[in-house]
């Protein structure tokens, strides 16, 4: 039978343990990369954040740690649908590495800038937005393509990274 743990995740968005209710071990107050409060439910409606799956007791914690590393955080309350905290801190990022990405028309940052939502989150746009980021990567220079390819490996879904040809 398979069990949803539930997260512990700042917000910045970084995972401190996707099974804060079976490794408490390793929960905290406070993330040890930015400082930023450690939640692990919806400041809105106070639902649990769904952690990492757990679908049988693992022979040793290791092996659910290990799990825990390819926990995808999410973007959005699956009760009430409100984003969480760190949803918005990545827009901004995105969005400051455009701003100063000196090899781009204002248009070009416009229509990049446009479609940040659609690189964060798979829709149907997304194909398309992928193809914007792709293209102003090749427009920009090794400088600031390094920046944006750090800043997207960051923050976008892996179905985004895997479009855009971004491997880790």
């Amino acid at each position: 039978m398979a069990i949803v743990d539930i997260a512990l995740i700042c917000e910045s968005g970084h995972v401190i343990n996707a099974y804060s209710s079976r490794i408490k071990e390793l929960n905290v107050n406070y993330c040890k990369d930015c400082g930023k409060k450690a939640i692990s439910q919806c400041p809105k409606c106070h639902s649990p954040i769904p952690g990492g799956l757990v679908t049988s007791e693992p022979a040793f914690l290791h092996e659910l740690i290990k799990q825990g590393s390819e926990y995808t955080v999410p973007n959005f309350c699956s009760s009430c649908g409100t984003a969480f905290p760190w949803k918005p801190e990545r827009e901004r990022a995105l969005e400051d590495v455009i701003n100063e990405l000196a090899n781009l028309s204002p248009e070009e940052k416009a229509k990049l800038t446009k479609a940040i939502p659609d690189i964060l989150i798979k829709t149907a746009r997304t194909p398309t937005a992928s193809m914007h980021f792709k293209k102003a990567m090749k427009t920009i220079g090794s400088e600031g393509g390094k920046v944006l390819r750090q800043v997207i490996l960051e923050v976008a879904p892996e179905v985004v990274k895997d479009m855009l040809g971004l491997k880790v």
